[in-house]
């Protein structure tokens, strides 16, 4: 069964991203998939496993293959859970990982000055840690 949790308006831009992703909850709880889609302000990630709509956790993505060597760290929310996978809200981004978000997001995009604007539109909502 679904669970959704009321979250900002989607007006950014997404981007077809395919990482693999770690989700790690306060309880231990880990979750992997892929990230299907990314913004400045949230994922979608593939994953047969399941974790509560409204559930803080800390989000790995693998940026280099899962090699660990490059990753993007950020907090995050659960927004929807259901059989496709996951929706997650970013909360506070790690400093370095700011950065990676940034370019990951440009270089997928077919339009890098809209997601410039993005990125300095929504700098407020992305706590750097």
């Amino acid at each position: 069964m679904a669970q959704e949790r009321p979250t900002l308006s989607r007006q950014s831009t997404r981007v077809a991203v395919g990482v693999t992703v770690e989700i790690t909850t306060a309880d231990g709880g880990r979750v992997t998939g892929t990230a299907r889609d990314l913004s400045v302000k949230g994922l979608a990630v593939d994953t047969s496993q399941h974790i509560d709509a409204g559930t803080h956790c800390q989000l790995t993505l693998f940026l280099d293959g899962g090699l660990g060597s490059v990753e993007l760290q950020a907090e995050a929310l659960v927004v929807r859970s259901d059989d496709r996978g996951l929706a997650l809200e970013l909360g506070a981004v790690q400093l370095d990982s700011l950065e990676h978000l940034r370019k990951l997001v440009l270089y997928n995009s077919a339009d890098p000055t809209t997601i410039e604007r993005e990125f300095d539109r929504h700098q407020g909502l992305l706590r750097v840690e």
